[in-house]
């Protein structure tokens, strides 16, 4: 007999009331969801090291080489196929602002010199296909082509990863050639 009174306009019992307010509630959120403004939770994901990698790189000034490395996000498992969108700080010789590897328009690549190195980026940050099969990790490629100025030796290379994503998780740079 209730629900027949609730369907009387102007009667509406307080149990009726608070069903149309979850309803419209519901469809509300369910609008925001479709359409990614329902207040889904970003996460800033940084690791606490200065930099994910901090190695050297050898060179030789004969011929051009190549050093590749994997940028591996991790989700924390409370998100199957994460979404990350990465950034990438790489440093070349030093951690100074001028270090940074900075894109040039003019060749549509990732470029870093001084007086001893040459440093380009074939890749910088393309997707590892291999990687987002995975329900818990994506990769980027980073791939830096590169010769010596005046003759051989090593250059310090650094890289910091960061990135917005749909979870919480972690960074982990490997060398892959």
């Amino acid at each position: 007999m209730s629900e027949l009174i609730d369907r009387i306009p102007g009667q509406e019992s307080v149990v009726a009331k608070l069903r149309g307010i979850v309803d419209t509630t519901l469809q509300l959120k369910a609008r925001q969801r479709t359409t990614g403004r329902g207040g889904q939770l970003g996460y800033a994901i940084d690791s606490a090291n200065a930099w994910d990698f901090d190695g050297s790189v050898a060179y030789t000034n004969s011929t051009y080489q190549i050093a590749e490395f994997h940028i591996i996000f991790t989700g924390d498992g409370t998100q199957k196929y994460p979404i990350a969108v990465p950034q990438f700080d790489v440093r070349i010789n030093g951690t100074d602002a001028s270090n940074r590897m900075v894109f040039r328009s003019d060749t549509t690549q990732y470029e870093y010199q001084d007086a001893a190195v040459e440093v380009m980026a074939f890749e910088y940050g393309e997707p590892v296909n291999a990687y987002f099969a995975s329900e818990t990790q994506s990769a980027w490629s980073l791939k830096l082509f590169f010769i010596g100025k005046t003759g051989s030796g090593n250059f310090a290379l650094r890289i910091k990863p960061r990135a917005q994503a749909s979870c919480g998780g972690v960074f982990t740079v490997v060398r892959v050639a």
